[in-house]
């Protein structure tokens, strides 16, 4: 719209109303601003009022679908429309190889044990060493694709890590939640699964003033670097573990006695 207006000065909510039958051009302005979301038949109108068609109406549709939907699976429907459309685009592929790293759970247990465990290029076996076991076809998927992307790389000595970092800004927030829900869902499995020995889980429920919530993550931050850096500098690796905080409200915020 605003593009329009640089070159038209005639260009206006009404007149984009209008072509894109529209009943009212302030309900124009709420979509422009982002005050209304698209419903199934403003969608429509608004892509008739782009002049969009083809593959780029398609990719709009999806778009919209894909930014309005609180579904994770829904987003990812969409987000692989998306991508077929784009599939050629320079963004596409590199979205596609950042992205493709969280789209299983085990891709992180892999790329630990290829560089600590003596697996022998034995694709079975490096099946079997993740827990709960992958089979031989996705360990191999899983090492094609860290290489591809450059997470581990091939030497003469066997396979070692580019960096123990994983640089995750160009991967759409809704791929990282949903890796997260499968590692929080193997958190609660682990509860049962293994004994008390081999597991920790603790809780802890408290009230506290909202303003202390700041102060409680940066202590969290500095436990979990401290934790890191632990990791990091261990001499021998034998098993990989998966470390998790969480704080999270359980109430809404309610007035305090004596207030």
């Amino acid at each position: 719209f605003e593009e329009k207006k640089k070159k038209n000065k005639s260009f206006s909510h009404r007149y984009f109303a209008k072509k894109a039958d529209f009943s009212s051009h302030s309900y124009v302005y709420f979509i422009l601003s982002g005050a209304r979301n698209l419903t199934e038949t403003t969608l429509t109108k608004m892509i008739k009022g782009l002049e969009l068609e083809g593959k780029k109406a398609q990719y709009f549709e999806n778009m919209v679908h894909f930014l309005q939907s609180k579904d994770i699976e829904n987003k990812e429907r969409y987000f692989k429309n998306m991508n077929m459309l784009r599939s050629n685009s320079k963004f596409y592929k590199l979205t596609k190889k950042h992205s493709a790293y969280f789209q299983n759970w085990y891709n992180p247990v892999v790329r630990n044990i290829v560089v600590y465990a003596d697996w022998k290029e034995d694709y079975k076996q490096l099946g079997k060493f993740v827990d709960p076991s992958i089979t031989e076809k996705q360990a191999k998927e899983s090492v094609e694709l860290l290489l591809d992307i450059g997470l581990i790389v091939k030497t003469k000595n066997g396979y070692k890590q580019n960096s123990k970092y994983i640089e995750n800004s160009n991967v759409p927030t809704f791929i990282k939640e949903k890796a997260r829900i499968d590692i929080l869902n193997k958190a609660i499995e682990s509860t049962v699964k293994f004994p008390v020995s081999e597991r920790l889980t603790s809780y802890s429920t408290f009230a506290m003033n909202e303003n202390d919530y700041d102060t409680l993550v940066e202590y969290i931050d500095e436990f979990s670097e401290k934790i890191s850096s632990f990791v990091l500098n261990t001499d021998k690796t034998e098993k990989v573990y998966e470390f998790i905080i969480q704080l999270f409200p359980l109430s809404k915020k309610f007035p305090v006695k004596g207030d």
